[in-house]
């Protein structure tokens, strides 16, 4: 799952929580993990049918649920930011009429009463979170705090069979968990009630189950769909090996008195290969021509520039410039005939100085 390692204090947090109030420690239990989330762009687009881009937050609940034999949810919440603790119990069988609780502890028992309600539950959970979003921060911990109780009381109820069967994908759960918070029907086999009092979409649960690693994502609602996932962290890689490894060691291969020109081949060759699959800005032409540059004996060559053209630099030894220089324009107007008229091919020994007076 990739969560930092800092997180098994929290998760061991919750469950001495469990233990401190006599659950068994030989307890059948389940644990999730359950971010808050950033909304990037889209503000209050989701129930009006709009878009959202999205992504979850390295801060939120850590969640340690363990089986009970009735058919009542307790939960024991922990605030790591404040210190503050608190429980919760609720009845799973409760009416929708029912009153709510107050405070955090209306949503575990608006999420409690609409699964009994749509899906017949009766086995109960001892939950304890532990949460270390900032309170009214805007990061989504109410809605996380209703995810934390349908993952446990589902897994506790063995829910699987009859989500997929009623909430065939994962765009229709988070669907179906935004009208557990807002109290709509979730279609006719799925009627709502009150809510928690207030009125919102899915974007909130959409993000919190569905974000992924170093990615964002676009998502649109009424109905949910995802529409694009933005990945980063191909940039991130990209940007990481040329500024903080290629860079420093071409520079220290160039230093040397005796030019390792095999080390820097390679460096240059990795530099050629993250552009192409990790920052994707060049085109077919300047993928082709370092490649083409290196088969005739460059030492090494790499493309540079973006947009709608781009071009590619090769370091040669001086004694073949000319000749690398119009085998590589031969062999390029050969493969890209129709592009032979635009390309310009030109050798220089040495950089020029930059801008300067002449006057």
């Amino acid at each position: 799952m990739g969560l930092d390692a800092s997180r098994s204090s929290s998760f061991a947090a919750a469950a001495a929580r469990l233990l401190a109030a006599g659950v068994a420690p030989e307890t059948r239990a389940t644990a999730f993990w359950v971010p808050g989330r950033i909304e990037v762009l889209g503000k209050h687009t989701d129930y009006a049918g709009g878009r959202s881009l999205l992504c979850a937050v390295n801060r939120g609940f850590s969640v340690v649920a363990a089986d009970r034999d009735d058919a009542v949810l307790r939960v024991f919440a922990s605030f790591e930011l404040t210190g503050e603790a608190d429980v919760a119990e609720v009845a799973l069988a409760a009416a929708p009429e029912a009153a709510s609780p107050a405070g955090w502890a209306v949503y575990p028992a608006v999420t409690a009463r609409r699964l009994a309600r749509n899906f017949g539950i009766r086995g109960g959970v001892d939950l304890a979170l532990s949460c270390d979003l900032p309170e009214a921060s805007g990061m989504s911990s109410s809605s996380a705090v209703v995810i934390a109780t349908f993952l446990c009381l589902s897994a506790r109820n063995r829910l699987s069979a009859q989500l997929r069967a009623r909430l065939p994908t994962a765009e229709a759960l988070c669907h179906y968990l935004g009208c557990v918070e807002n109290g709509q029907d979730c279609g006719h086999e799925l009627p709502g009630d009150a809510g928690v009092g207030t009125f919102g979409g899915s974007e909130d649960h959409t993000a919190i189950l569905l974000s992924r690693r170093a990615e964002l994502r676009v998502y649109a609602f009424c109905p949910t769909a995802l529409e694009a996932p933005l990945p980063l962290h191909k940039r991130y890689e990209q940007f990481h090996a040329e500024s903080e490894v290629l860079i420093p060691a071409v520079r220290g291969a160039l230093s040397q008195r005796e030019v390792p020109l095999p080390t820097l081949a390679s460096l240059v060759d990795r530099s050629q290969a993250l552009t192409a699959s990790h920052l994707r800005n060049t085109l077919e032409e300047t993928e082709w021509l370092p490649a083409a540059a290196r088969r005739l004996g460059a030492v090494a060559a790499s493309a540079f520039g973006a947009g709608f053209g781009g071009s590619v630099w090769a370091l040669v030894e001086a004694g073949r410039a000319r000749e690398i220089l119009a085998e590589w324009s031969r062999a390029y107007a050969e493969e890209y005939p129709h592009r032979q008229a635009h390309a310009r091919f030109f050798a220089m020994e040495s950089p020029p100085p930059g801008a300067c007076s002449v006057v």
